[in-house]
């Protein structure tokens, strides 16, 4: 099957502007929710009745009391959250005889979720004594804490991003959870896309201005740096060509591959034929069969046009398919 290099997901990741922030990890999610059993009465007779939300009340202040952790190097403490609080209740005279609260949680690399909920049950337990009637449901989740450690490929995409930008973009693992998840044991992952400020609101949305800056700027002519310094696979056996082979899935834009190829220090130091043979390769080789409209579109840069490949990709589909 195929195997990816690395993967630049295009997940909204800029706090302002375009070229504010890369994600190279993701926090964790986790949910759950807490049901307090209590007893039905008028309120006018409490001793017949037992209020849940007292009980409720107790055991959310035990959650919410001490910090989880102080964060770690790429990640911010952990973060508990009561999203709703419901007893079903219209009538203002009567005690009710449940409560529900469900929570979520967004914690850092230092838990599981195994660990996180051995410290939920610990906490609530503790606070219930023998005076609260509760049940623990935790979902299940296959949102984990991830990372990818800045290293030589967060480099490169934090230079491309700078050099069309002017702005040297953060490395960030701040946010919700994202698709990086998914692919994080296949290939190192990186995440940036367009500016997020409306999200989960009812006017969400996007300028249309970050989104062709997004597409014409940085992911279409997304220009790595020399082939050597990545390690890359050398291709012409005289060194005339050295091309750096970046199978890159972006899934943000719905293309089933991108295959980036680079031209070698030697193309820069004078080859004025790199440019064409690059794009040859990619043509005539029969692994990169790309079917479908193409468009290309290269630049030179440097004495007599010499430099960095770009390709603007209008389409792209391998070995035929979208």
């Amino acid at each position: 099957g195929e195997r990816f290099d690395h993967c630049l997901l295009g997940e909204p990741t800029n706090p302002q502007r375009l070229g504010d922030m890369i994600k190279i990890g993701r926090r964790g999610s986790l949910t759950g929710a807490i049901t307090v059993e209590g007893v039905q009465g008028h309120v006018g007779y409490p001793h017949l009745a037992r209020n849940p939300i007292d009980g409720m009340v107790r055991l959310l202040a035990a959650l919410k009391a001490d910090p989880f952790d102080k964060g770690t190097e790429h990640f911010d403490a952990t973060n508990l959250e009561v999203t709703t609080l419901d007893v079903g209740n219209p009538a203002t005279n009567v005690i009710p005889g449940a409560a529900r609260a469900v929570f979520n949680v967004r914690f850092n690399d230092i838990w599981t979720p195994q660990t996180l909920g051995a410290e939920i049950d610990r906490r609530l337990r503790e606070a219930a004594g023998n005076e609260v009637t509760y049940r623990l449901d935790l979902e299940p989740t296959n949102a984990v804490a991830f990372l990818t450690p800045p290293d030589d490929f967060t480099g490169f995409v934090q230079d491309a991003i700078e050099a069309q930008t002017g702005i040297r973009p953060q490395l960030s693992t701040t946010g919700g959870t994202s698709d990086a998840r998914f692919i994080k044991s296949y290939c190192p992952v990186v995440e940036f896309g367009l500016v997020g400020q409306t999200m989960h609101k009812v006017d969400e949305h996007v300028a249309i201005a970050d989104l062709e800056g997004l597409t014409d700027q940085v992911i279409n002519e997304v220009d790595f740096r020399p082939a050597h310094e990545l390690q890359a696979h050398r291709i012409d056996e005289d060194n005339r060509i050295a091309l750096l082979q970046h199978d890159v899935v972006a899934a943000g834009l719905f293309l089933d591959k991108i295959v980036f190829i680079l031209e070698s220090r030697a193309a820069a130091a004078g080859d004025r034929n790199a440019q064409h043979r690059a794009l040859s390769f990619l043509g005539q080789n029969p692994r990169y069969a790309l079917g479908g409209a193409i468009g290309q579109h290269y630049l030179g840069r440097g004495e007599g046009g010499v430099g960095h490949v770009h390709f603007r990709a209008v389409s792209l589909c391998h070995n035929g398919q979208a």
